[in-house]
């Protein structure tokens, strides 16, 4: 008899510590959701972003000092857009078609920057990342498309 009580006060114990492990390990998961990313500012993003550029397409220093300024304004237009398009409750704007036209401009200045065979590069990598049979595929960060947040 001893031994079955033993046993049965053995099993509550290992029960109870598997609950309060598990329980430990929730918690530290938990804290490591809550952490928020940072944000960058303008200026890194367009770092950023002609950093990757410069990499992929092999920008000359030159090249890469004019790409700056055209990521800046897109950045600052696009921050600019995103908080109208948040305090804007009469929703007439079409703020999609803006975004549109921002995205356009500043694919058409770096364009302007780059050597025919860099826009082959580029061509080629932009079509190499598209998206294939309708399923959306994850952006990189450093995607010359891609919208960082």
């Amino acid at each position: 008899m001893k031994k079955v009580t033993r046993l049965f006060v053995f099993a509550i114990a290992l029960f109870s510590l598997n609950a309060v492990i598990a329980q430990g390990t929730q918690n530290a998961k938990t804290k490591v959701k809550n952490v928020k990313p940072v944000k960058l500012t303008v200026d890194q993003k367009a770092a950023k972003n002609a950093d990757s550029l410069k990499a992929r397409l092999s920008l000359t220093e030159d090249q890469y000092t004019k790409v700056i300024p055209i990521n800046v304004e897109y950045f600052k237009g696009r921050d600019a857009l995103r908080l109208k398009m948040k305090t804007d409750t009469t929703g007439t704007t079409s703020f999609k078609t803006e975004m549109i036209a921002l995205h356009a401009a500043r694919k058409k200045q770096i364009a302007a920057i780059l050597t025919p065979e860099q826009k082959k590069t580029w061509t080629a990598w932009k079509k190499a990342h598209a998206n294939h049979d309708g399923k959306k595929m994850k952006k990189d960060d450093d995607d010359i498309d891609a919208n960082e947040e």
